[in-house]
Order: C-alpha cells, then structure tokens, then sequence
C-alpha cells in the first residue's frame, strides 16, 4: 500500500486476499493492465497504475487545479489530450502518452484573438479565436476593418446584429501557431459559422466510451434470473462476456449505474463496489478484471476469477486503459465530458 499525498503516488492493493484462509487454494496468475488517472490533489496530475506488478507512477503534474471548467479535447487514438483550463486566456497544455510515460506541453497563446475552442485538424491542434482589437477606417462610406492587408466590408446588417469582431483559425506546427482563416463575426457563440473553410475549423473531439463497447442486451432467460436486482428505475440491462463469465449492470439513458453484477457456473452475483444504488458509474472490463469508477469515489478494480477486489485507486476525474496498450474485452472509462 502508498500513498499519493503530496505529490506522490496513493492507491490500495489488496495483494493477499484469501490466501491466510487457505493458503493450498491456487491463486489466479495476477492479470496485468495499466490505467491512466487524471487525479486533483491540490493540483492536476496524470497517474499510470498497473496491476500486475502493482505500480503507481505520478507522471505529470500542472497548476492551475483541476476545475470544473477544465475542458478535455482527445485525439483520435487517444495518446494525446488538450487540456482547456477555460476562458479566452485560459492556460492550455497538451499531454502525450507513450509507451510507459506521459509529458506535457504548455501551448502559446494564438497570436491575435481570445480562444473560444480548442481542437485537432489532422493530428494538429487548432484554436478559434475571436479578435476584437480592430483596426477600423471609412471606405466610400462604408465601415471596413483592416487586417494583415485584407479588408473586411462591415455592411448595415452585420452593424445592427452587434458588436463586431474577427473569427480566426490558428493550426500548432513546429514553427509555431499559422492562421488558417479570418472572417467577420457578430456572434462570440457562434464564430465558427463565420469561417468559410470547414477544414480550418477543430474536428469533434474522440469521446472516451463509459462502458465496454461489446455490451449486449439479455435473453429472456438471462432476464429472468436478473430480475431479482432490476432497480425500480426506467432502463435495462446490458452485459459484457469476459474470460470469467459475464458483467451486468443497469443502464440509465446512456449511463451505466449500480447495482453492477457478475456471473461465473451460471449463477449471478452482485460486486461488492461500496456505491450507492443508482450511482452512476464506468465500466472497463480487461480480460477477467473489471475497473468500476464514479465520480468521487474510490476505483475498484475487481478480479471476476477469484471475485475479489485486488485494488482500490484513488478518486479520478478521468480513468482511461492506458493510451496505446493492448485492449481485453472492454472499452474506456470517463468522469467528466472530454469534450466531444
């Protein structure tokens, strides 16, 4: 057992679970997964766990803290995230994983314009900015807004709609941040409409999935011997098979809730998780290991062969399979909105 307290790294491993009670019974071989944590602790630190050997690494940590308007653009593939600390000069940085390790790297601030969205082009980043320090003149009577030699007919409708800015799209290269394009805007909110180049505008960010994506739904059968957990809540069941038997919980809508249950020799159990009934949750099912997360509390991760929880990890805001390793059986686990 250690501890993330100032700085470094906390999580409970439950290593020796019935093994005093009847030390011939045979263990399973420990099943090796690494997680990737985004944890608040008085700062914003990424955390990689694995469970096989247990390991805890604190790889990056940023200020300002984790808050709730931090916002979380993923790449596809998700070895790499922008994080938005919100506000037009919010700080920024931009994280990458690889194989074993994660760094992060402050972003500079676009060169013109308070930043109303972050994204990826191609592998890029890109910023939307909204620019109001203008250089306005008079041309033939008409308003005309100059910049970068362009100009920019500020006609009687774009006047009475309100104030009016520039909408700018900057791309990160190597040499630093390049305008894509520039339009006029009347609407903040609404700057992207302006651009007339769609590829110069961010892509919707991946999402991280919060349940596995091989969820199905049960036979009758199935539905039956479940029904005697079924929550007086609108919503069914969904089941994930592993290499251990099968994951049921009940979903809401979209989201995943308590009671979670497993089951091995046909019989169905409910996974002592310590949640709340109804407790929103996130499910990652590797091999025989299933990660149960929610939103400020502990992370169990429960081992369906021997039904025991092997570990416990602190609270996270976001809990992912770490960037770029081999998946089992599930998918990823999220917090809070990453921004898709």
């Amino acid at each position: 057992m250690t501890g993330r307290l100032g700085g470094t790294c906390a999580w409970v491993v439950i290593a020796s679970v019935g093994l005093l009670a009847c030390r011939s019974r045979p263990q399973p071989a420990p099943h090796a997964i690494a997680l990737a944590a985004l944890e608040s602790d008085g700062d914003c630190a990424w955390v990689r766990y694995e469970t096989a050997p247990p390991t805890c690494e604190l790889l990056t940590s940023s200020a300002p803290a984790c808050s709730d308007d931090i916002t979380l653009v993923w790449a596809p593939g998700f070895e790499r995230v922008l994080m938005w600390w919100g506000g037009e000069q919010g700080p920024t940085q931009e994280v990458q994983f690889a194989e074993a390790s994660a760094g992060a790297t402050p972003l500079p601030s676009p060169p013109r314009g308070g930043v109303r969205d972050l994204g990826y082009r191609e592998g890029q980043p890109i910023a939307l900015t909204v620019d109001r320090s203008l250089r306005r003149e008079q041309h033939h009577g008409t308003l005309v807004i100059r910049f970068a030699g362009e100009r920019y007919y500020v006609d009687d409708d774009h006047q009475t709609m309100g104030p009016v800015a520039l909408a700018h799209s900057y791309q990160l290269g190597p040499a630093g941040w390049r305008r894509l394009d520039t339009a006029l805007t009347t609407d903040d909110d609404e700057a992207e409409l302006a651009l007339d180049d769609p590829a110069s505008l961010p892509e919707a960010g991946a999402v991280l999935p919060n349940m596995p994506r091989q969820a199905r739904e049960p036979g009758a059968q199935e539905s039956r011997r479940l029904s005697r957990w079924r929550p007086s809540r609108a919503g069914g069941w969904q089941i994930s098979d592993n290499e251990a038997g099968a994951v049921a919980w009940w979903l809401e809508g979209s989201e995943p809730t308590t009671p979670i249950l497993h089951r091995s020799s046909d019989r169905w159990r409910e996974v002592p998780v310590r949640l709340p009934r109804g407790a929103g949750v996130s499910l990652l099912v590797d091999g025989p290991l299933l990660v149960i997360a929610s939103a400020g509390h502990d992370t169990v991760i429960f081992d369906t062969r021997s039904r025991t929880t092997v570990s416990r990890l602190p609270p996270s805001l976001v809990l992912t399979r770490w960037p770029g390793s081999a998946p089992g059986a599930g998918g990823s686990a999220t917090m809070i909105d990453s921004g898709g």
